[in-house]
């Protein structure tokens, strides 16, 4: 009985077993692999911290009834034709209050224009400049910036020294164009 056994495994082996590529060969999709998306381009780092759950907020027009930004912002955001959006807000980290916004707008030029017209907004309003990128008031720092057609609004309520590291992580998942 046990020869019986042995035999026909390895008769087994022989006919079928070198159809299967070992595991650790190259060129071997992991299972599920197939039915998988490409991940949203709309990126926001992790800050870690208690950050509320907007997850279920998808368009731009979710993200505006939330009441973060201005009038005058939102204007600015419209007249770029934003779509679908996403939003990060944690009240509770050490440097203070971060609301991260990311849309897709019309197309790569618009994004850029309406970046640059936000940022022109915030120094109108009061924001200095303080690093390319970084727009500073004494209790906030703010910055707006494209990248191809999604436009970033990042803000830190708080001091505005410890916003540079927090745009750094940011920046390294959804990084600034021109």
């Amino acid at each position: 009985m046990v020869v019986t056994l042995v035999v026909f495994a390895v008769a087994a082996w022989l006919v079928w077993g070198d159809r299967f590529p070992a595991a650790s060969t190259s060129d071997v999709r992991a299972d599920g692999d197939s039915g998988r998306r490409p991940g949203s381009a709309m990126m926001i780092a992790d800050f870690g911290g208690g950050q509320d759950d907007y997850g279920y907020l998808r368009t731009f027009d979710d993200v505006d009834k939330l009441g973060f930004l201005s009038p005058e912002e939102t204007q600015l955001f419209r007249a770029a034709r934003p779509g679908p959006a996403r939003i990060l807000v944690n009240p509770t980290l050490p440097e203070g209050r971060l609301i991260v916004v990311v849309t897709q707008v019309r197309d790569r030029e618009t994004a850029r224009s309406a970046a640059a017209a936000l940022n022109d907004l915030e120094i109108a309003g009061g924001f200095t400049r303080q690093a390319p990128l970084v727009l500073t008031h004494p209790s906030a720092a703010r910055i707006h910036y494209h990248h191809n057609d999604l436009l970033v609004r990042m803000e830190l309520t708080g001091p505005p020294d410890g916003f540079q590291p927090l745009l750094d992580r940011q920046l390294a998942v959804l990084s600034a164009d021109d």
